[in-house]
């Protein structure tokens, strides 16, 4: 019983560990790419751009559209619930930060940052859509703290 106890113990502090050092999940989806001077990369610069500031000063959650047809860019973005509007403007901003680093040209993107904060973006409008797994191809990449 106590070998049991043990491993299990053993198990659940490394998994704790592991979860507490990663601190950002993004996944780009490889459903179609723009060029970073086209309509699109425009509108999801100048979207992107807003995010920061319209979240945290509209209680942490937005959705929110810019542009026409295929150049449409649909955003979705949201802070845990007892971020300070500081905290909620600054995980927004990494979050928008980390997406554009490492998903320079891709159409749809999101980050998960440690559970503070949320930033979804895509050329479809997935507002109010239940996807409990995701349907497309994406490309997974994680970004550890640094201590």
């Amino acid at each position: 019983m106590w070998v049991q106890v043990t491993a299990l113990s053993l198990i659940l502090s490394y998994l704790l560990i592991s979860i507490t050092l990663i601190e950002a999940l993004l996944i780009s989806f490889d459903i179609g790419n723009f060029s970073m001077n086209s309509e699109y990369g425009k509108n999801r610069d100048l979207i992107l751009a807003s995010l920061p500031s319209n979240v945290s000063t509209k209680g942490g959650f937005l959705t929110t559209s810019i542009g026409q047809n295929s150049n449409k860019v649909y955003t979705l973005a949201i802070c845990r619930g007892d971020s300070s509007p500081y905290a909620c403007y600054e995980c927004i901003y990494r979050s928008i930060h980390n997406l554009v680093t490492s998903c320079p040209n891709q159409k749809e993107a999101l980050s998960y940052a440690r559970s503070l904060c949320h930033v979804h973006y895509s050329d479809r409008s997935f507002y109010g859509t239940l996807e409990l797994e995701p349907v497309r191809q994406a490309l997974i990449m994680t970004t550890s703290r640094r201590t």
